[in-house]
C-alpha cells in the first residue's frame, strides 16, 4: 500500500527515535494490537464462512469469493485508514519538534547576542586609566576604602548622629550594622555624594549621609592625591591606606612631618559610577531574567545557560555583584522570578532569589577579604537548602561557611 510507504518514510526520518517518548510508544502498542485483531479476523472469518455454507448447493462458487472479499475488504480499508492516520500523526510530531527546535534556536541566538552586549558594556567600564575587568577589581578595592572610612566615621559620630544610625540600622536591616554600613558605602560608591539628594530636606537619613560625605571629602582633601595613572589595588589597601587612616584617626598627631605619604588614587572617592555600572548591571539582570522566565526549559537547562553567563564573570565581578545585591539599587537580584512550567521537584530552587538560584557568586575567592556583611551570612538559608536537596552542589567553590557554622 502507498500508506505503508508513507508510514515508513515518516518513521525513519524523525530526529528522535519513534519509541522515545511515551505517547509514541503507546501508539505503537495500540497499532500492534490493532493489526493482531485484523490478522485474526482475516484468517478466521473466511474459513468460518466456508464451513458455514459448504453444505449448501451452489451452482457457482463465486458467492463464496464474494463472502471472503466482502469480509476482508473493510479490514483492508480500515488498515489503510489507520496507516494514513499514523502518517499524519508522525507528520504532526515532526512539525511540533521542528517548531521547538526553531524556538530554541531563536532563544539561543538572542541569548548569545545579549552576552555579546554584556561584554561590550564590560569593556566600557573605566577607573582612571584602566578599563574592563581590571576596572572592576579597582571598584572592589575602592568600595573597601569607602567602607573603611564609613566605619571609622560612624565610630566617631556624636551621640545624636550615632543614635540615628542605630535607628536606621534597626528599622531597615534588623540591627545588622555591618550590612547597614556596606549599604551606605555602596550607595555612595554607586551614586556619589549626590545620593543624599533623594531624601527630604529634614530627613534623618539625609543628615546622616551628609555628615558621612562631609567627613569623606575632608579625608580626601587632606590625605589623598588624584593621579589618573594610579590604581586601587590590594597593596594600596593593605599598606598605604591603613597607615594613612591610622594617622588621620589619631587626634594627637599634629606633626605633618611624621605623617605618611598621601594616598594616590585615580579619581575622587565620591565621584559615583552610576552612568557606567548602571548599564552593565541592567544588561546582566536582563539576561538572567530572560533565562529564568523562559518557557519550555527545565531548571537544569536554565542553570546550564546561566553557567555560561557566570563563566563570563570574573571573581571581582561576582564580588561587586554581591555587594550590589545588598543595596536598594540591586535588590531584585534577591527576588524570586517564577517560571510557569516548573515542576514540583524544582520548587525549592525557584523559591530563591536569582543569585542563589543560579549560584552567580559561586566563584568568589577565599583570598579576597570580604567586608561588612559576608555572603555566608546573607545566604545561610539557601546554603542549607542546597545541602539538603542537592548535596553534590556547592554554593561556593572555594569559600568555607565556617563563620556561622553551616
Amino acid at each position: 500500500f502507498v500508506n505503508i510507504d508513507i508510514f515508513v518514510i515518516f518513521a525513519f526520518t524523525q530526529n528522535k527515535p519513534f519509541m522515545k517518548n511515551t505517547s509514541d510508544s503507546q501508539i505503537v502498542v495500540y497499532s500492534l494490537f490493532f493489526f493482531a485483531i485484523c490478522i485474526i479476523i482475516y484468517l478466521c472469518i473466511p474459513d468460518y464462512c466456508i464451513n458455514a455454507y459448504k453444505a449448501l448447493n451452489y451452482d457457482d462458487n463465486g458467492q463464496i469469493g464474494d463472502i471472503i472479499g466482502g469480509t476482508t475488504s473493510p479490514i483492508i480499508a480500515v488498515i489503510a485508514a489507520y496507516l494514513t492516520f499514523l502518517a499524519f500523526w508522525i507528520q504532526y510530531k515532526a512539525n511540533k519538534q521542528q517548531r521547538q527546535d526553531i524556538a530554541v534556536e531563536r532563544f539561543e541566538s538572542r541569548f548569545y547576542e545579549m552576552i555579546h552586549l554584556h561584554r561590550e558594556n564590560l569593556s566600557d567600564l573605566t577607573c582612571g586609566e584602566v578599563s574592563g575587568r581590571e576596572a572592576i577589581s579597582c571598584y572592589c578595592y575602592k568600595l573597601l576604602i569607602i567602607y573603611s572610612l564609613i566605619s571609622h566615621i560612624i565610630e566617631h559620630l556624636d551621640k545624636k548622629s550615632k543614635k540615628d544610625f542605630k535607628r536606621f540600622s534597626l528599622q531597615e536591616y534588623k540591627g545588622n550594622e555591618g550590612k547597614t554600613k556596606i549599604v551606605i558605602a555602596y550607595n555612595l560608591f554607586f551614586y556619589g555624594a549626590n545620593y543624599s539628594m533623594i531624601f527630604d530636606f529634614n530627613n534623618k537619613e539625609k543628615r546622616l549621609y551628609d555628615i558621612i560625605c562631609h567627613e569623606i571629602e575632608a579625608f580626601e582633601s587632606s590625605c589623598t592625591v588624584i593621579d589618573i595613572n594610579a590604581k586601587y589595588t590590594e597593596e594600596l589597601i593593605s599598606i598605604s591606606f591603613t597607615d594613612i587612616l591610622d594617622s588621620y584617626a589619631s587626634a594627637n598627631d599634629t606633626d605633618e612631618s611624621q605623617a605618611p605619604n598621601k594616598l594616590q588614587i585615580p579619581d575622587k572617592l565620591l565621584c559615583g559610577y552610576n552612568a557606567k555600572l548602571g548599564v552593565y548591571y541592567r544588561q546582566l539582570y536582563h539576561i538572567t531574567k530572560f533565562v529564568a522566565q523562559k518557557e519550555g526549559l527545565t531548571e537544569t537547562d536554565r542553570y546550564e545557560y546561566m553557567r555560561i553567563v557566570r563563566c563570563q564573570l570574573s571573581d571581582y565581578e561576582q564580588i561587586l555583584l554581591y555587594y550590589n545585591s545588598l543595596s536598594p539599587v540591586g535588590h531584585k537580584w534577591n527576588e524570586q522570578l517564577v517560571s510557569t512550567n516548573s515542576i514540583d521537584s524544582e520548587k525549592w530552587l525557584i523559591s530563591m532569589g536569582l543569585i542563589a538560584r543560579f549560584r552567580l557568586i559561586k566563584n568568589i575567592p577565599s583570598s579576597f577579604i570580604m567586608f561588612g556583611h559576608l555572603p555566608e551570612q546573607e545566604y545561610v538559608c539557601e546554603i542549607l537548602k542546597y545541602r539538603k536537596n542537592a548535596p553534590n552542589c556547592t554554593f561556593f567553590e572555594s569559600r568555607k561557611a565556617y563563620i556561622i557554622g553551616v
